[in-house]
């Protein structure tokens, strides 16, 4: 699939608001981008490059700013990259990789760029900059997803009230998880896949809405700088942490899984978590407990039920 088609149909699924005007004007400024390099490598004029990076430089204002729209609720038009990239540091939106992204394109590609008049680029800078910002694009977008999708959770008239029928508290977050999956449904009318972010983003709206949950999205791990998980939930002194995949058949899927909820765990010095696998035909969701091997972990594993009917 075409990186534009990829940015495309995640700015198609977001719910209408205010960012629209300036996300899709994000896609055309790619789109340009990537005509600009297609002419500079057929023509064999420079020019062309500098005139691709320039519409990188534009979508990546966009994309910041847009993100600053949903994200911090507030207006971007007179903040600048730098400073909403101090909002989303001091907020940690994002994961460190990614966020190294963002500085490294506005002191490497945009700053110089817009500041200097006399820089030109070649072939390879002008590719290496429609690469880098789509790939951006397509984060930040996701986190607006995430965003809007888990407002509409939380202030969702109907609420699916958290049971307390046993003595573990995974066991009742994964039947709380089994619940949510079941309303949320597919979404589009042309059966298109949601993404992750919608996902988590929901889920956390619902289980905040709960009184006495508190959900935290993309998590630190203790002595794990890089590692996030999808989600820990705590309630007083209890945690769970959530896993989230997308619904595969093959068992090796739902091993490494395992093995990667039970490294998050060890983390936390946890015994019990939630391995969630969604899939938007599923007719109903089913929660099992789990070990891998012998280890001591439980997992309470929520499947979806006949998701190709």
């Amino acid at each position: 699939m075409h990186l534009t088609d990829i940015i495309q149909s995640a700015v198609d699924r977001l719910p209408v608001g205010a960012h629209d005007v300036g996300l899709r004007s994000v896609v055309t400024h790619i789109e340009r981008a990537i005509v600009n390099l297609e002419r500079g490598q057929q023509d064999g004029d420079d020019e062309w490059f500098r005139d691709a990076i320039y519409r990188c430089n534009q979508a990546f204002e966009g994309s910041v700013k847009e993100a600053y729209r949903v994200l911090a609720e507030g207006d971007p038009t007179k903040k600048t990259p730098h400073e909403i990239e101090i909002y989303i540091d001091s907020n940690e939106i994002l994961r460190p990789r990614v966020f190294n992204q963002l500085t490294r394109y506005r002191r490497e590609w945009r700053n110089p760029s817009t500041h200097d008049y006399n820089l030109d680029f070649d072939e390879n800078e002008a590719f290496l900059a429609v690469v880098n910002v789509c790939a951006f694009a397509k984060v930040l977008i996701d986190q607006i997803a995430l965003k809007l999708a888990y407002d509409a959770s939380a202030h969702a008239d109907t609420q699916v009230p958290l049971s307390s029928a046993t003595d573990s508290f995974a066991e009742e977050v994964a039947t709380q998880v089994a619940a949510v999956f079941s309303v949320l449904g597919v979404s589009t009318a042309d059966d298109k896949p949601l993404s992750e972010a919608h996902w988590i983003g929901s889920l956390a709206g619902y289980l905040d809405a709960v009184e006495g949950i508190e959900s935290e999205i993309e998590a630190h791990l203790p002595g794990n700088s890089m590692g996030r998980a999808d989600m820990i939930v705590r309630r007083g002194g209890e945690a769970t942490v959530i896993e989230l995949k997308r619904n595969r058949r093959r068992l090796s899927v739902v091993d490494d899984a395992k093995a990667q909820l039970g490294r998050y765990l060890d983390a936390l010095a946890l015994k019990e978590g939630v391995l969630a696998f969604f899939d938007e035909k599923a007719v109903g969701y089913t929660v099992e407990e789990e070990r891998l091997g012998d280890l001591p972990t439980k997992f309470f594993v929520v499947r979806p039920l006949n998701p190709e009917k």
